[in-house]
C-alpha cells in the first residue's frame, strides 16, 4: 500500500509538471496531475486518501515555494500553507467516498 502510494505521488508530481498551458497570472492547468491521488483514495478510502493528498500538498508546495511571496505576514504564511495546499489537495480524498458507495450498491 505505502509503495503503490509512493509510485502514484511520483507519477502525479511527474503530470503537474507538464502544463497543458500557463495562466497570466501564474497559474497552470495540468490535466490528469491530481488522477493518481485520486485513484489511490478510491482503492484505499477517505482516511489514507486524505494522508496522500496532504502529502501530494506538501510536494506541490515544496515545488511552488514562490506562492508564499505573496504573504505579508506570518498568519499569511501559515493560511497560504494550510488552505492552498494541505487541505486543498488533501480534499481529493472525497474520491474515496465512491469506494463506500459502490460497495452499498
Amino acid at each position: 500500500m505505502i509503495a503503490e502510494t509512493a509510485i502514484m505521488l511520483g507519477f502525479a508530481t511527474a503530470l503537474s509538471i507538464i502544463p497543458f498551458f500557463n495562466l497570466p497570472a501564474g497559474g497552470s492547468v495540468t490535466p490528469f496531475s491530481m488522477l493518481p491521488v485520486l485513484i489511490i483514495a478510491y482503492r484505499y478510502g477517505m482516511k489514507w486518501g486524505f494522508l496522500t493528498g496532504a502529502i501530494y500538498g506538501v510536494i506541490q508546495m515544496v515545488l511552488g515555494l514562490s506562492a508564499l511571496s505573496y504573504a505579508t505576514n506570518a498568519l499569511a504564511v501559515i493560511c497560504i500553507i494550510l488552505f492552498d495546499y494541505i487541505v486543498a489537495f488533501g480534499v481529493m480524498a472525497f474520491g474515496g467516498l465512491f469506494r463506500s458507495l459502490k460497495n452499498q450498491a
